[in-house]
């Protein structure tokens, strides 16, 4: 399954020849922080781990960061060696990479609650449709899903700004 295509085929799916180990070194800081700040929110409630308890919240940003950097540099790359983008790939291999894992753990909340920790979830057409974020309810049950919404709905939208510009693009040069 590719991503991009015409000319030459574009193979999203084989793995990168090399690894990029800063990028994994950053991701395991992103880890590192996100871990201390929800020790020091939800269980020590002080600063356990020092200034890095207080400013743990920044993982998730460079979780963006990177994600948004890595599926985008891949889409631009081939874009810019005049590959076409293609749209049902792209999205297929997306649900196939983080759909699954999701509905197991939604899943878990919406029968088990009590194991789930007690609350109740937002309404479930929130999770399925990626809105839970929107407004978003801090202290409900499943409510730290709210960063894989903002995830899928970059996932759903750069894809579609960047193929309605390659078209743009590609419209006014021949005419």
């Amino acid at each position: 399954m590719t991503l991009l295509t015409p000319t030459l085929p574009f193979p999203l799916t084989l793995p990168l020849t090399r690894r990029a180990n800063g990028l994994d070194t950053l991701r395991a800081a992103a880890i590192a922080l996100v871990f201390t700040y929800h020790y020091m929110v939800f269980v020590s409630r002080e600063p356990t781990f020092g200034w890095l308890s207080t400013v743990g919240w920044v993982g998730v940003d460079l979780f963006f960061v990177l994600s948004s950097y890595l599926i985008a540099n891949r889409i631009f790359s081939g874009i810019a060696k005049g590959w076409q983008l293609l749209l049902a790939s792209f999205y297929a291999r997306r649900a196939l990479r983080t759909l699954p894992v999701f509905w197991v753990v939604l899943a878990l909340y919406f029968i088990f609650p009590t194991v789930m920790g007690g609350k109740t979830p937002p309404p479930l057409w929130t999770f399925l449709t990626f809105t839970q974020n929107i407004p978003l309810q801090p202290g409900t049950a499943f409510s730290h899903a709210w960063s894989l919404c903002i995830e899928e709905q970059f996932y759903l939208l750069l894809p579609l700004i960047l193929a309605a510009g390659v078209r743009l693009r590609g419209s006014m040069a021949q005419g």
